[in-house]
């Protein structure tokens, strides 16, 4: 009697890293369990890019889905003239006004805590980092019913940035307008505004 074989192919495809791995393999009849009971060869794992945010504890970057309600959810009203756009990636939104564009993160946890952005966003305008005394003194506070955001306003050289941080039931919440320094100024009366208005989703 012809011994009888069998011809096991399996194929692997990583469609992560563009490639296809095949590996064929020649067994006798009786040894098909033994292969089935195998352990699997362990799966190739694609690294984070180089620019991702860092990923921590209290800080998971991750953007939660909008519109799904919850008691993290926050909803506001738009300045006179400001109009919103849905958003991609970690950005929830963006709310523009004429040329300028704010844009609403939110992230797990303290998302690294208000000092540390901050001076992160001084230096996108080329300023240097405040100390956590001046970061305490140049801060102010708008309250609303989503609770307290501290509010930041720093003037580089050709740019001003305005932001806002609300943390929100574990939640970090961003709001941040950046551009030419007589525009930005004109529409922080508004920005505020949009600050107060905030509140939990219904």
């Amino acid at each position: 009697m012809k011994k009888l074989s069998l011809f096991l192919v399996m194929s692997v495809g990583f469609a992560a890293c563009g490639g296809d791995e095949v590996e064929v393999y020649r067994i006798a009849k009786g040894d098909v369990d033994s292969v089935a009971k195998a352990p699997k060869p362990p799966v190739s794992r694609v690294g984070m890019p180089d620019d991702h945010p860092p990923v921590g504890a209290g800080s998971s970057m991750q953007t939660p889905p909008p519109s799904q309600g919850g008691s993290a959810d926050i909803v506001w009203t738009l300045p006179s003239g400001w109009t919103e756009e849905g958003g991609s990636g970690m950005r929830l939104a963006t709310l523009r006004v004429g040329d300028l564009e704010t844009t609403v993160i939110v992230l797990g946890g303290v998302a690294g805590g208000d000092f540390a952005n901050a001076n992160r966003w001084r230096g996108q305008i080329g300023l240097g980092d405040l100390t956590q005394a001046e970061f305490d003194k140049t801060s102010e506070f708008v309250q609303s019913s989503a609770g307290r955001s501290r509010v930041v306003d720093y003037n580089g050289e050709s740019k001003r940035l305005l932001a806002s941080m609300l943390l929100v039931d574990g939640r970090s919440w961003f709001f941040k307008m950046m551009g030419p320094k007589d525009a930005v100024g004109k529409a922080k009366p508004a920005f505020k505004s949009l600050l107060k208005s905030l509140k939990p989703k219904a």
